[in-house]
Parts: structure tokens; C-alpha cells; sequence
């Protein structure tokens, strides 16, 4: 049991959410897994974090083999072996906690210094900016030279490994020498995963998570403190994630109506970083400055992503905290947080797609190994939440828009594109004639079916054409964004296609 019985509840607990911690806790200790049901009004969520942050605790102090019982290879061994083992464990924890404690030390003291740089030159001589947001020369919708008709590998990992490397790479620029320590800290630590479905359940949790963490620093040090401080005792950071519909404060960015596509546009912005130099002149208090950074995305500052990183891994912040601190150092957001899951972020606040769905998580850099313990609020919308990320939604209409998109397109750049290109896009045209014929004649049919995909391609007239090799070619080419974008130049110069120009990412 742990030290308090009211589990560092913000108030006095009912008998119901004692017991809730309780189980909890227990279920933690031991490596299992649990379904906990409360009725509303209950204080589930408090009950929920208070019991959670109790089990991060103790496995700090005690390590976390050691609390789960009983442990099948310790069973037939000795007692001098056992005990041993356990007072080992309990030795990594305390070295792990040490680790953990001094990396808060050490965000502490660059906040403390960057607030005394402020006093003595402004806020304008501290910043670093990246340069202003640039595209490549020449038409930015014109497709790549396309080669390649190969089948082996997985649709999307190829894009996915490059965007996965570009961030990987501009982390590592952000604090460089230090990844290969926090992975391994991260790996061992103790980590708390909370899952919701929607930003709002994400911003009420968050919230909550505030009042249990200033209550207890109030508690532990009889100070007035400010929410979302912590106790000496213990260091708990919290990283809030939102995908780039919620973080992305680059106008250029934010324009796209899919989720897909501003991942993409991101990827050209730090593709175009590497590429590229850009000279920013900023000035300040202390006279004028000039910074040369890497070309791209305005609000990829290094400077500041480490500031308001380290802001958010002190104080307990949601996740419009932190877009709002982030807008205000003129940082991107996206990537604070992403930086800070790459650190000792210890308490993450995910939606589930980004856990459910692993080329997301990989990519984010979450490691569901034995150390860490995840958490799903309202854990009966987890299956439509798979079926969601899996599924994908056409209808006539966008059918109809992105074949005149694409007929529109193929018009364009006929001339000016190789034979392999004109060869995908004039069989993704016909594809789509075939589907859209198909979805006019199943017109009075039952709303709902389910075929195979054979019978399915068989009706629509399409099981002559290799969709995988389709599939490859819109991945890789990155047809999708390109024929949006191009799209979106459209309606924006000429007022053309307005109608379901936001779904043409999606549908492709």
C-alpha cells in the first residue's frame, strides 16, 4: 500500500473513489490489466490520475520488477536470491529517480538563465529564428520523376521513414548530444500513457491533472504555489500531444484541410530547411542581430522550442497552454511536444490514434515497452476508434470533384511529365470513372454491404489494373498533396472547384 491512503486526492475521498484508487493502484503494482467502470459525477478522473501518479511514485522508489507479485522466475529460487534481486531493483530506481530528478534540475536552470538573458537584453535578443517559409524553385505542383514500378514493402512506410528521419534529424539538432542518454532514461523510466477520444476530454483531463499536482505541492510544502508546480519531492512531467490540426500555427500549413496533408506540407518545410539557407535580421534591445538558420518552416526555432519545452515538462500544461506559449516565442508547438516525449516527458496525454495506430507512434517516438502503463478513458469508443483509423470514406460527389481535378491536372502538365507519370494518373483517372459508374448504379441498393476486395474490384470493373502499383506511385509521387495544393492555387485565383475542394486529399 502506498505511504498516503488517500492517494494525494485533491479532497477528502468518498468511499467509492478510495476504492477506485485502490484497485487501480493494485492492478498497476502487478502488471495487469484492468476494466474499471464509475458512474458519472463519481470523480472518476481524479480517482483515475490520483491512483496512476501513486504507482509512478512507488515505482520510482522501489523500481518497478519489484512491485509486481507474484514473480514466476523468483519463485523456486532461494531467499537470499530474491531479496537480493529486489534490493537490486530498488538500487535502479533510486538511480533512475537521481536521473530524472537532474534532468528537472537542469530544466530549471536554462529557464532561470533564459529569464536573465531576458532582463538584461529584451526578449528579442535571446530568440533564434528559423528563415521564412520557402518552397522549392519552379512549379511546386508538378510531380517528380516517377521510375520505380516495385511491389515489395509496405504502402506509406517509404514516406513515413522519410518524414520519421527529417524529424529525427531536426530533434537532434535541438539539443544535440543528448538523444542517445534520454532514450535510454526514457526506456527505463517509469511512463504514464492517458488516452482520450476527443481534444476536449484531452483539455478536462489536463485540467484535473493541474489540481491533483497543486494540491499536492501545497501539501508537501505548506507554500501557496503556482498550479501546475510539482513537489521537490517528486518531479512529474507532463507532455500534452494534439496532432497539427490542434499545434500547427504556420499559416502555410494550416490552409490544408487534411490532417494527411499538413504532415506532408510539414515534410517539403523541413525538407526546404536542409536545402536551403535563409538570413533573418531581428533586432534587438542590445542592437541589431542577424541569424542565419536553415531555410523552411518560420516557427521551427530551436532556441525557442527548447524554452517553452522546458516550460511545459516544469508546470502541467493542455495542450492550448502550450500552443499559446509556443505562438507567443513564436515556436512551433507540434514540435515542442514531440521533443519533449523525446525526453523524460512522464505523463503523456495522447488521442488514440496516435497510439493505436504504430506508424504514428513510432513515428512520434513512443515506446510501448514493460515500463510503461497506458491508459484509455471512455475504453468502449476504442474499437470504432481502430475501425476509424483503418477506414477510409468516399462518396459520389468527391469522386466526381477529384476526377475534374485530376482531368484538370493531367490537362496542365500533359506535356511537361514523364510517360510513367501520365501512365498512373490516366489509370487513376479511369479508376475513378469506374467507381463513380459503380456508385450510380448501386443507387436504391441497401446502404450497407460487405465484399471482398476481389468481388468488389471485379464489379467496379477495376481487377484488370495493379492497385498496389497505383498506390505506390500516389505515395511516393505525394500525388495527393500535389493535386490539392494545386487544386487550392485554383479556387484561390480563379474560384474554380469550390465544391468538396477539401475532400480531394482524403478521396486520393
Amino acid at each position: 500500500m502506498v505511504a498516503d491512503d488517500n492517494f494525494g486526492f485533491p479532497f477528502e475521498p468518498y468511499e467509492v473513489q478510495r476504492q477506485f484508487m485502490t484497485e487501480l493502484f493494485a492492478v498497476l503494482r502487478e502488471g495487469k490489466v484492468g476494466l474499471f467502470e464509475s458512474p458519472t459525477g463519481t470523480g472518476k478522473s481524479l480517482s483515475m490520475i490520483c491512483g496512476a501518479l501513486a504507482w509512478l511514485r512507488h515505482s520510482l522508489e522501489h523500481g518497478i520488477v519489484d512491485t509486481r507479485e507474484p514473480n514466476d522466475n523468483l519463485d523456486d529460487e532461494p531467499d537470499w536470491i530474491v531479496d537480493h534481486f529486489r534490493e537490486s531493483s530498488k538500487a535502479s530506481a533510486a538511480r533512475i529517480a537521481q536521473r530524472v530528478q537532474r534532468a528537472a534540475e537542469r530544466r530549471r536552470r536554462r529557464i532561470s538563465e533564459r529569464k536573465s538573458k531576458i532582463a538584461l537584453f529584451g526578449a528579442e535578443g535571446v530568440e533564434s529564428h528559423a528563415g521564412s517559409s520557402t518552397t522549392g524553385e519552379g512549379d511546386p505542383y508538378l510531380l517528380d520523376d516517377y521510375f520505380s514500378d516495385d511491389e515489395t514493402g509496405k504502402i506509406g512506410s517509404k514516406r513515413l521513414s522519410r518524414l520519421s528521419d527529417l524529424r529525427a534529424e531536426h530533434l537532434a539538432n535541438i539539443e544535440p548530444g543528448s538523444s542517445d542518454e534520454d532514450e535510454d532514461l526514457r526506456k527505463q523510466m517509469p511512463r504514464i500513457i492517458f488516452c482520450s477520444r476527443t481534444h476536449s476530454q484531452l483539455l478536462q483531463f489536463a485540467n484535473e491533472l493541474k489540481l491533483v499536482v497543486g494540491a499536492e505541492a501545497n501539501r508537501r510544502s505548506g507554500d501557496s504555489k503556482e498550479p501546475g508546480d510539482w513537489s521537490s519531492n517528486f518531479t512529474l512531467a507532463v507532455v500534452p500531444f494534439g496532432s497539427r490540426r490542434h499545434t500547427c500555427i504556420n499559416p502555410d500549413v494550416r490552409r490544408i484541410q487534411s490532417v494527411a496533408g499538413m504532415n506532408d506540407r510539414c515534410l517539403d518545410l523541413l525538407k526546404t530547411r536542409n536545402s536551403k539557407k535563409a538570413v533573418q535580421s531581428r533586432s534587438g534591445s542590445n542592437g541589431s542581430s542577424t541569424t542565419r538558420s536553415s531555410g523552411g518552416c518560420v516557427y521551427f526555432a530551436e532556441d525557442a522550442i527548447k524554452h517553452v519545452r522546458d516550460e511545459i515538462l516544469t508546470h502541467v500544461h493542455d495542450i492550448e497552454e502550450v500552443v499559446s506559449d509556443a505562438r507567443r516565442s513564436e515556436a512551433c508547438p507540434y514540435f515542442v511536444t514531440r521533443s519533449a516525449i523525446q525526453r523524460t516527458g512522464q505523463f503523456l496525454i495522447l488521442p488514440y490514434n496516435v497510439v493505436l495506430h504504430k506508424p504514428t507512434r513510432d513515428s512520434i517516438g513512443i515506446d510501448l515497452n514493460e515500463n510503461c502503463v497506458v491508459i484509455f478513458d471512455e475504453a468502449h469508443n476504442v474499437m470504432d476508434a481502430i475501425i476509424d483509423i483503418h477506414s477510409a470514406k468516399m462518396s459520389y460527389e468527391n469522386m466526381v470533384t477529384v476526377l475534374e481535378a485530376t482531368m484538370t491536372y493531367h490537362e496542365k502538365y500533359a506535356q511537361r511529365l514523364r510517360s510513367k507519370n501520365l501512365y498512373y494518373i490516366r489509370q487513376l483517372m479511369t479508376v475513378l470513372r469506374h467507381l463513380i459508374a459503380f456508385s450510380a448504379a448501386e443507387v436504391g441498393h441497401p446502404a450497407m454491404a460487405a465484399e471482398a476486395v476481389s468481388e468488389f474490384q471485379f464489379k467496379a470493373k477495376i481487377d484488370n489494373i495493379n492497385v498496389f502499383k497505383l498506390l505506390r506511385f500516389i505515395d511516393e509521387t505525394k500525388f495527393a498533396q500535389k493535386i490539392q495544393g494545386f487544386t487550392d492555387s485554383r479556387v484561390e485565383t480563379q474560384g474554380q472547384l469550390k465544391a468538396g475542394r477539401s475532400d480531394i486529399y482524403s478521396v486520393v
